[in-house]
């Protein structure tokens, strides 16, 4: 007479809410297969069956779940940066170390301290950004977002810090003839207007920035400064070097095409200011439908930005990952310079005026030029006490 069969042990029961749980373990938290199977008391082959049906009844890749679990650790996919030849040549350890050096004999020669010791550096803000990623329906081809037009206008903007995390009033170089206040409307409060045909920063400009930084730095023969630039050509005009060894002004440059690792803004805060400014650039183009971004919404939306990165902590980290305060030479390590096996430059031959040093000469006409065709920006105050 047939019966119904009953089990008269637990051994080797299977809890199904177990097995539930384990796999969704392993689908949404990423768990491995022998953790997960560990966790809840089951067989890593049993629970390595269930994921793969779970895998064919909702057709899913394999491989996104049963991957080795050491896979899930080291390795993810990322999009690389593009990065220029020269860029990656021109950080090379040859390079480094004179500026290093140059940067070290200038903190003992001065003893400047954190609040003594500034990065200006400017960035480029065009009114029509990339914008930032959005919620869409699964299996959408075409996401669209709009802009206020197909070329944007660029503004040069620089922000100017310390090592101890302060910040004076930026400035804005707008691209007109002429200037009006209203570019200025909604800036951080005392900030700097100027103008240019193209929006780019020029010697003139430059010169106007550096006497903006004077004013608030308050330095004098008595309280001399230290202000890390890059190497551009623009800063390194003949009246821009006189006026900083007449204002206590000592100007130390990057060396060419190490700004990204080295300048304390690029390294730790123009990155987040850029992705906080796209946001804003979206919301308000979702706010005023209809309305692009002018010129004169970029100051008021810059400032948003301004306020959220410009923030100690992102400034102190911009100063300390470089070595530059606190000063030290062994940031870097030697996986940063494989570029530098491409080439065979060596520092006492091929570079000595790659990055900017200091001089107790006076300031002459003639030496100044010499400084200015070496690509030198070589500036020194000269008070009666030093």
């Amino acid at each position: 007479m047939v019966r119904t069969y009953k089990r008269k042990t637990e051994r080797a029961s299977i809890y199904e809410k177990c097995v539930d749980d384990a796999v969704s373990a392993v689908i949404k938290v990423n768990v491995s297969i022998r953790a997960a199977a560990k966790a809840s008391g089951l067989k890593p082959s049993m629970l390595f069956n269930r994921v793969s049906k779970f895998c064919m009844l909702y057709k899913e890749p394999k491989e996104t779940y049963l991957r080795p679990p050491s896979m899930n650790r080291k390795f993810c996919s990322k999009k690389p940066e593009n990065t220029s030849i020269n860029t990656s040549l021109g950080f090379n350890k040859a390079n480094i170390d004179v500026f290093k050096t140059n940067l070290e004999n200038i903190l003992h020669k001065f003893e400047f301290t954190p609040e003594k010791t500034y990065n200006l550096d400017k960035t480029g803000i065009i009114n029509v950004l990339q914008a930032p990623k959005v919620i869409a329906s699964s299996g959408e081809k075409q996401v669209r977002q709009t802009v206020s037009s197909e070329r944007g206008e660029l503004v040069t903007f620089c922000g100017i810090v310390n090592a101890l995390g302060n910040t004076i009033p930026p400035f804005y170089v707008f691209p007109r003839k002429c200037y009006k206040e209203l570019l200025l409307k909604g800036a951080p409060s005392q900030s700097l207007g100027l103008v240019h045909t193209t929006g780019w920063m020029t010697a003139d400009n430059f010169l106007e920035t550096v006497k903006h930084f004077q004013k608030f730095c308050h330095c004098k023969e008595e309280n001399l400064v230290l202000l890390l630039i890059d190497n551009h050509e623009c800063h390194a005009s003949l009246e821009v070097i006189m006026f900083c060894r007449e204002n206590a002004i000592v100007l130390l440059t990057f060396p060419s095409h190490c700004s990204h690792k080295l300048q304390p803004l690029d390294v730790s805060v123009y990155g987040s200011f850029k992705t906080v400014l796209k946001i804003e650039f979206n919301d308000w183009l979702t706010t005023n439908a209809g309305k692009r971004i002018s010129v004169y919404e970029i100051a008021e939306l810059s400032a948003i930005a301004y306020y959220q990165t410009f923030t100690i902590r992102n400034i102190r980290s911009g100063f300390s990952k470089p070595g530059i305060w606190p000063f030290s030479r062994n940031v870097f390590a030697e996986n940063d310079f494989l570029a530098d096996i491409m080439t065979d430059q060596k520092a006492e031959e091929d570079i000595p005026s790659i990055s900017g040093h200091f001089t107790e000469t006076n300031a002459q006409a003639e030496t100044v030029d010499d400084d200015l065709n070496s690509n030198v920006i070589s500036t020194c105050p000269m008070p009666e006490s030093i």
